[in-house]
């Protein structure tokens, strides 16, 4: 993984919430500043 401006700790955190919340994936990127694709990828590494 090339650096980051996220944290492994913050990416971890944002991928659990998205698994366990009933919200969309779009808007937990649009309330944690992150974008949405960029969240998507996440979960589908995780």
């Amino acid at each position: 993984m090339r650096n980051s401006k996220y944290t492994r700790e913050f990416r971890d955190s944002s991928v659990q919430l998205v698994i366990n919340s009933d919200e969309s994936t779009a808007k937990i990127a649009k309330d944690l500043d992150v974008n949405e694709k960029t969240l998507y990828n996440w979960v589908r590494e995780y």
